[in-house]
């Protein structure tokens, strides 16, 4: 092909909470056919704003006859990724640097089957060098019976060069209405896959909106909570005033893990004269306020005995104390800590025990790095000690409480278990409970 001219509108999609303002898409870039990673692809030189539309021609100069894929994301000014726009095109080898952009002089749509370039069902344009708006399809020449088809659109260039081809899905329902105005769009909705299968039509999650005949640069917030980390698809349509649907839009998306406030290096408790020390560090903290520590005795709830503030946003080693003057002899008593970021929200350490005749909790063990590969994960103690040399009990859970497994081993073979144990597992949230001599501890991996 003579050039490879994108004309491009692009916005990124909050998935992480509601926001009140949308931060501006600040970069641009394209890759072709193999992802090089979020920020390694050819940047696209754009004007920072909340919405992008910018034109530019990618350089196909080494890139292969035939067909490729082109595609094109944007970022955010919180450096946040949005999903990838994905375009099929035909390289003929032609040189990619043109004189002049030729104008759109002609469309075609088929359904179902392509009949090849120029023997579609015609499109009517006016020429442009771009071309935007709502496009109506004639599908009085094919007599096609109700139900759903797959459509593909390509549009021609004065030089007799060919777009890619647009795939969509659009639903037939055997009745044609002749409209001078476009009737309201009424509903917007949307479905995740592969989470689930289409629900069917106006069976989806809606999203609000003013209604109009047309509607763009909608912003709406995706829940993906419940999401493991992975790649799905988010499927988009509109239906009209006369009950017609539009195609369903596809856009890929990742949910990836988020950075965690708080690395815990290490949590324990002991008894000591006038009651009990619990005793904790973190090797990172990003945004904390405030350490509030929880106790419980013989397994009942939970009850906050005191509070200690956080340092912020720190990559030092911090180390923290709280003494409990009214802790319990003669019970099993149980320690955590809830910490809270300046934002409000908040999350849990592990727990440490002191059993009914404990003096010091196990709690001297650190799991690192955290999130991690299986090959790099590290369990290792933080000191030596008379019970350290004791094998210890290493049960796996699931993010459900469900064990996947449950060892004896010696203290010097913990990191190896560990690793043979994860990995054959998935990606995800994973708990370690360490059981010995002088207690249990409880610890939180996020496996990449």
């Amino acid at each position: 092909m003579r050039a490879l001219l994108i004309l491009l509108t692009l916005a990124v999609l909050c998935l992480r909470g509601t926001l009140t303002a949308q931060p501006n898409i600040t970069a641009v870039e394209y890759f072709f056919d193999t992802d090089p990673g979020a920020g390694n692809g050819t940047a696209v030189t754009i004007s920072a704003g909340p919405q992008v539309t910018t034109t530019f021609t990618p350089n196909t100069a080494g890139l292969s006859f035939g067909f490729h894929t082109l595609n094109v994301r944007a970022r955010d000014a919180d450096g946040k990724w949005g999903h990838t726009s994905i375009y099929r095109f035909h390289h003929n080898g032609l040189s990619t640097q043109p004189v002049s952009t030729p104008q759109i002089l002609a469309g075609e749509f088929f359904l179902n089957t392509d009949p090849g370039h120029g023997a579609a069902s015609p499109i009517t344009v006016t020429p442009a060098v771009t071309l935007t708006g709502t496009l109506n399809l004639d599908l009085s020449g094919l007599s096609p019976t109700p139900g759903l088809y797959t459509v593909g659109i390509r549009f021609r260039d004065a030089n007799g060069n060919w777009t890619g081809t647009r795939f969509g899905i659009i639903r037939v329902e055997g009745l044609t209405v002749p409209l001078s105005t476009p009737p309201d769009i009424t509903r917007i909705e949307y479905f995740i896959s592969p989470l689930a299968p289409d629900p069917g039509l106006g069976l989806a999650m809606g999203v609000p909106f003013a209604t109009a005949t047309t509607v763009s640069g909608l912003n709406f917030t995706v829940d993906v909570s419940s999401l493991a980390l992975g790649s799905y698809i988010l499927n988009t349509r509109a239906q009209d005033a006369n009950g017609r649907w539009s195609m369903t839009q596809l856009d890929t998306f990742l949910v990836e893990a988020s950075p965690l406030p708080v690395t815990w290096l290490a949590l324990s408790a002991q008894r000591v004269a006038g009651g009990a020390e619990v005793l904790w560090s973190t090797a990172s903290e990003v945004n904390t306020d405030y350490f509030v520590v929880e106790r419980r005795v013989n397994a009942g709830a939970w009850a906050d005995i005191g509070r200690a503030a956080a340092a912020g946003t720190s990559t030092a080693t911090r180390r923290y104390a709280h003494l409990d003057p009214d802790a319990p002899t003669g019970a099993d008593v149980d320690y955590r800590l809830r910490q809270v970021d300046l934002d409000g929200r908040y999350s849990h350490s592990p727990l440490v025990r002191l059993d009914a005749q404990a003096t010091q909790s196990l709690g001297r063990y650190v799991l690192y790095p955290n999130p991690a590969e299986a090959s790099q994960v590290q369990l290792v103690a933080l000191g030596a000690g008379p019970a350290d040399a004791a094998p210890l009990t290493l049960t796996v859970l699931s993010a459900s409480g469900a064990t996947l497994t449950r060892l004896r081993v010696s203290p010097a073979q913990l990191t190896a278990t560990l690793r043979a144990v994860l990995a054959n597992q998935a990606t995800g949230l994973y708990a370690l409970r360490l059981e010995g001599p002088q207690g249990a501890e409880l610890h939180r991996l996020l496996l990449r």
